[in-house]
């Protein structure tokens, strides 16, 4: 009896652990690359950061501001080839064209997920408006290009 049920059990045993290995787990799935960025257009940090993008070899458009990111607009813009878009807002000072911060954050078109998120501000000498404050600050390019560096750690510049 005990040989009976051991081998019941062998070959039970044996069945179940053959028919996990055959087993494969699912292939994760990876979002395509962007490729394509639509750029909310509204202020000349937004217009900076479209240009550094198409400096590093994305394709870029523009989007008004007034434009409403609803779900059926990505939607359009996904079927249009836009892989995401860049949403960028500042904060400044009323006499000063430069910004004092800003957040930016990239939407995947196909999903509306946030690829990327990040902030950013510029450094104030102690009275603002002064020569020391203006030789502190980052200039609108440099801005620009530092906040494009620091998206592309998050989203890899699409293959030549």
């Amino acid at each position: 009896m005990k040989s009976a049920a051991g081998k019941f059990f062998f070959t039970l045993f044996i069945c179940v652990s053959a028919s996990c290995a055959s087993r494969q787990a699912p292939a994760p799935k990876h979002a395509p690359p962007i490729r394509s960025i639509a750029i909310v257009t509204g202020n000349s940090l937004a217009n900076a950061m479209g240009i550094e993008l198409y400096n590093q070899g994305f394709r870029t458009f523009e989007v008004p501001a007034t434009q409403e990111l609803t779900p059926k607009a990505l939607q359009s813009l996904a079927s249009g080839g836009v892989d995401g878009i860049l949403v960028v807002t500042t904060t400044g000072r009323k006499y000063d064209p430069l910004p004092e911060s800003a957040s930016v954050r990239l939407v995947r078109t196909q999903t509306g997920e946030t690829v990327a998120a990040l902030t950013w501000s510029n450094p104030v000498a102690s009275t603002p408006g002064t020569p020391a404050d203006q030789v502190v600050r980052k200039k609108l390019t440099d801005v620009a290009r530092e906040l494009v560096q620091t998206l592309l750690q998050t989203v890899p510049k699409p293959p030549k």
